[in-house]
């Protein structure tokens, strides 16, 4: 049975999956119809509020863990945790895991008075634990250090006409090579995580100011006003216009 789900305004808190059987499709932009990473045994995938989800299954077997989760300190503890960066993270070992999910579960059907203050403790629980998986060995620590300098500069320069072979130059890769490693970090290829940057300063730029949509396509560095208006409603769901005076 193929099963679709969206939520294309997204949800008011965090969404923290995990898959621990089959393959699910999740969107990497804001578009049901953009680029989608393919999640299997093992992935993690974390949205924040408001942003939107899409997932589509791929197998009839699937096993899915998710929490929802919110409150004062979140983002502090995810960045402690090394997991705010990205959507997509991958662990070999679910196991212990999947134990603390299962005592989630059992304590949000539980009728003890206790059992916010043990969810609490236990959501802790899984998010150092996953920190701790997910950056458990040197390949990791290597690869976030080899890619650094790239992304850092998509992040900050993404006005700018970026060039994939200087990327990968800067982190001393073969062009290929760094294509497969960004995926891998990311979730998406670097091409992907530029749009996704530059639609996303975008956004911010038609809900704060006034600035028309042709000067703010140049200002997140799409030259061609009619590409970005295309690119911006395959990414949103909605022109620029639309985007901008959205009820």
């Amino acid at each position: 049975v193929y099963h679709e789900f969206s939520r294309p305004d997204g949800s008011p808190d965090y969404m923290l999956n995990m898959i621990a059987d089959g393959s699910i499709h999740y969107n990497t932009g804001d578009s049901p119809d953009g680029e989608t990473f393919l999640a299997t045994k093992g992935s993690i995938i974390i949205y924040k509020p408001l942003e939107p989800q899409y997932l589509s299954d791929t197998t009839q077997n699937i096993t899915r863990y998710w929490v929802h989760f919110l409150g004062f300190g979140v983002p502090e503890i995810l960045n402690k945790c090394h997991l705010s960066e990205g959507r997509f993270y991958k662990v070999k070992d679910i196991k212990g895991l999947e134990e603390i999910f299962l005592k989630i579960l059992a304590e949000v059907q539980s009728t003890s008075e206790y059992k916010v203050i043990k969810c609490n403790a236990y959501l802790l629980d899984l998010l150092s634990e996953m920190a701790r998986l997910i950056d458990n060995g040197p390949h990791c620590d290597k690869l976030n250090a080899q890619l650094a300098p790239a992304l850092k500069i998509i992040n900050t320069q993404y006005r700018k006409s970026l060039n994939i072979d200087e990327l990968a130059a800067i982190c001393y890769m073969s062009k290929y090579h760094f294509i497969r490693a960004f995926k891998e970090h990311t979730g998406c290829t670097p091409y992907s995580y530029l749009t996704n940057v530059r639609i996303n300063a975008a956004k911010d730029l038609l809900k704060n100011t006034n600035i028309k949509v042709g000067n703010i396509s140049d200002a997140v560095g799409i030259s061609d006003q009619l590409y970005f208006s295309k690119l911006f409603k395959k990414h949103t769901g909605k022109s620029p216009n639309e985007y901008r005076y959205r009820k």
